[in-house]
């Protein structure tokens, strides 16, 4: 069997960027390959992608690949593989913006009612969430409890970092790949190859990630981003009404008060309160 790297994301954190970048650089012909990047669900059942995985899902990898997951740490399958993996963290703000305008489009929505799930964060979500505008759905998000079962997931992935200190993973920030894009890059490469890349392979995935990027461009402003697209670090202040930016406020205040969650993130986001004054 070939490499196997497992990619553990919440959703509209660059994940399908990383997908291909980590699938080039595992290859021996520096490029991805179709037939061996798979997202989940497989065997048509979208539940899986929001459950803890099992040791089961290597059989759809005979020849390795990239598998993207929206799953919480599972420590266990994370030893027994022996894989190397990498978990993908998104700002929470600019998180809920992104779900909030990619729920919009008509696939996700009409899936979402027609066979309610759980997830990856744990919480009930109401099925009207995504029907009326963004700062709409965004505030549902809040008051449900999907944001705080968003930060419990972020911290558990915060804290096997911290504490496991694995050698076969690795964390990475949405922040930081659209900040540094390149530095990023030669550290995956480090990472899955133990060599730095070579200019064939940091210049494939340096076009891979401008027409990624030129692309998310083009999808806004639409029906599915009224306010642009959500790509942008910061983008929250685009899709958040001042009522959302108080919300989000006090259940983080709420949080730091009663819980550690506080400390627990602060190695990756020391700063969760929003600042400023949305559109």
């Amino acid at each position: 069997m070939g490499q196997f790297i497992y990619v553990s994301a919440m959703m509209k954190s660059g994940s399908s960027l990383m997908w291909l970048v980590l699938d080039a650089i595992r290859s021996s012909d520096s490029r991805p390959h179709p037939e061996t990047i798979k997202d989940v669900p497989l065997r048509g059942n979208p539940r899986m992608a929001f459950l803890p995985p099992s040791m089961d899902l290597l059989k759809y990898f005979p020849t390795g690949g990239v598998l993207k997951h929206h799953a919480p740490v599972d420590a266990d399958f994370l030893q027994r593989s022996g894989c190397k993996y990498v978990a993908m963290l998104r700002h929470p703000a600019d998180h809920l913006a992104g779900f909030a305008c990619h729920m919009r489009s008509s696939k996700p929505r009409d899936s979402f009612k027609q066979e309610p799930q759980p997830n990856f964060a744990g919480s009930v979500i109401p099925l009207d969430t995504f029907d009326g505008s963004p700062d709409q759905a965004i505030g549902t998000l809040i008051e449900c409890g999907y944001l705080l079962c968003t930060l419990n997931w972020m911290a558990d992935w915060s804290d096997h970092f911290r504490q496991a200190r694995p050698v076969q993973g690795r964390l990475l920030r949405y922040e930081d790949i659209v900040g540094d894009f390149e530095l990023v890059a030669a550290d995956m490469c480090r990472f899955i190859r133990g060599t730095e890349p070579d200019a064939d392979l940091m210049d494939y995935l340096v076009h891979v990630f401008e027409h990624e990027a030129a692309s998310g461009e083009r999808k806004g402003p639409s029906e599915k981003y009224p306010n642009g697209w959500t790509g942008h670090v910061g983008t929250w202040a685009n899709y958040f009404s001042p009522a959302n930016i108080k919300a989000f406020n006090d259940l983080i205040d709420r949080s730091l008060q009663v819980s550690d969650l506080g400390s627990r993130l602060a190695p990756i986001y020391p700063e969760l309160h929003l600042r400023g004054v949305s559109v």
